[in-house]
């Protein structure tokens, strides 16, 4: 009975000392955008409401001395697939491949084996992975400071040309009003959103340009242009350019025009305006995806001539 009891006030101390491991109060930035608590939303063109995926709803912890983060946060910022198989977890981006083992120190980068300074670990449900290892494993640095976390990441490139911002411009009848975001991870997702989105090649429509002339039916509006710059400012030199469009259907007054109801299959065009191609949106939700990533980073409006 007394060995009972001995174990028993072992295993409570083990207990709260796991506790006190985990307990941590720490930020995390990415390019200097600090990853929101759950539950954070945004605006689907301002008048729908959705809740994000960018966020976390478990903490980020420290854990003998590693900071871990929900294998799920890791996913959605690096746009990287998750395979699961018992307790393994294996992680892709690009041409990086990480294996994990829930409870094990050894993990696998591209096959080979790398001593991690503490397991990963299931917290209130998820599964918690070093934040370190898998963002410098994908080409990121990682620095701490002032007990936060800042992981830069590596910047796109097109055409082996360094992008050093998005710009976005939305024409008005008269004017127009233009915004730049300078942070690499919403360049790099605003990028593979509209490059994922692409279907095939198809001719320009019959009708198409940034106004909406009523007599026409199935007319595509430009709602807006996005630019991938290889220097920033209104004198920046543009690297690629897409027109993006949206069909206005037999609606005369086009009430729905802006609200996400239904596919957005068909109903939107990408124009890659440096090459003259036009493609159909093969994403279901692209309105939506796009909002969501347009809610990461900061937008600095750079001109407004609207009259």
């Amino acid at each position: 009975m007394k060995k009972i009891l001995i174990l028993t006030i072992v295993a409570l101390l083990l207990i709260f000392s796991v506790k006190q491991t985990f307990a941590a109060n720490l930020n995390i930035y990415i390019d200097d955008i600090q990853i929101p608590m759950a539950p954070h939303f945004f605006y689907v063109a301002s008048m729908k409401v959705e809740e994000s995926k960018f966020s976390m709803d478990v903490p980020p912890q420290i854990y003998n001395g590693s900071a871990f983060v929900p294998v799920r946060t890791v996913a959605n910022f690096w746009n990287a697939e998750i395979h699961w198989q018992n307790f393994s977890i294996s992680l892709s981006f690009n041409d990086v491949v990480l294996d994990l083992t829930i409870g094990s120190t050894t993990a696998f980068k591209n096959g080979n084996p790398i001593t991690l300074q503490a397991a990963p670990y299931i917290s209130n449900g998820r599964t918690m992975v070093p934040l370190r290892f898998i963002s410098e494993a994908f080409g990121c640095e990682v620095h701490f400071a002032n007990g936060n976390v800042y992981i830069i990441t590596m910047p796109l490139k097109i055409m082996d040309r360094e992008v050093v911002s998005v710009q976005n411009w939305i024409g008005m009848t008269m004017g127009g009003l233009r915004f730049e975001n300078k942070a690499n991870i919403s360049v790099n997702k605003l990028y593979r959103l509209i490059r994922d989105s692409q279907g095939n090649e198809i001719s320009a429509p019959d009708y198409f340009c940034r106004l909406v002339p009523g007599e026409f039916h199935n007319f595509y509006m430009m709602e807006r242009e996005i630019s991938f710059m290889e220097s920033a400012g209104l004198e920046g030199l543009v690297i690629k350019r897409f027109d993006l469009y949206i069909r206005v259907n037999d609606d005369p007054n086009h009430a729905d025009l802006y609200l996400h109801q239904g596919t957005d299959h068909g109903k939107r065009l990408i124009h890659d305006v440096t090459h003259d191609i036009w493609y159909k949106v093969t994403s279901d939700d692209f309105l939506r995806d796009f909002w969501e990533i347009y809610d990461i980073g900061e937008w600095e409006l750079i001109l407004n001539n609207v009259v």
